[in-house]
């Protein structure tokens, strides 16, 4: 927790395995508590020393909650972090927890944007193998919800698809009815950039119209 890799290291030396050990109730390993750690320099050289004496099937280590630390540095927003982890092992954006949710959803769900914007960057448009229209879907409505409409627009313009779904747009529309202030007109908020958005204005219509 205080990024004392001196402390670490001489530990490590004489007991290498302990490097992939659950240290916590929640079976967290060393790596998974480094990344949820308060954000310092010491914390974020701590992680990089670690890294480099782990293997990539290391990293992927799940705590009870099927969080990587990659999750658990998503829900922070240890960008640091989180950098340094995916340049190891860029699998890790892929891997689910026990809710079916990927680390970008919980920096969403956080309400870490700037996460947000760094994992949806580096997701290739969330095209692998472990995204689907239902958990596109799921990030997409979280976005609107948690006022990120620059990573909403984003996912409309890469899947379009999403917008023939009746019941997500329905929910993302009452979500967006909910956020009065993002309209106000001495302020014009993002959302108006999301309306005239050509995509997403497909997205909206068909519901006002019923």
């Amino acid at each position: 927790m205080k990024g004392d890799w001196k402390a670490a290291k001489s530990i490590l030396e004489k007991q290498p395995s302990l490097i992939r050990y659950a240290i916590t109730e929640n079976e967290e390993t060393l790596l998974h508590v480094a990344a949820s750690a308060e954000r310092t320099k010491a914390v974020v050289e701590f992680v990089k020393n670690l890294v480099t004496l782990m293997g990539n099937a290391d990293l992927e280590l799940q705590n009870k909650n099927w969080d990587t630390a990659l999750s658990l540095a998503a829900q922070v927003g240890n960008i640091d972090t989180a950098m340094v982890l995916v340049k190891k092992n860029p699998t890790l954006t892929e891997i689910p927890n026990k809710s079916k949710v990927m680390p970008l959803y919980m920096a969403i769900l956080f309400t870490q944007p700037a996460m947000a914007r760094y994992l949806y960057g580096i997701s290739k448009g969330i095209s692998g193998d472990f995204w689907s229209h239902e958990n596109r879907g799921w990030v997409l409505q979280k976005c609107v919800e948690a006022d990120m409409f620059g990573v909403a627009i984003n996912i409309i313009n890469d899947h379009p698809e999403l917008t023939e779904n009746k019941e997500l747009l329905t929910n993302v529309l009452l979500y967006l009815a909910k956020k009065p202030n993002a309209f106000e007109e001495r302020k014009p908020g993002v959302v108006f950039r999301i309306i005239k958005s050509c995509k997403f204005v497909h997205l909206i219509l068909p519901l006002l119209k019923h």
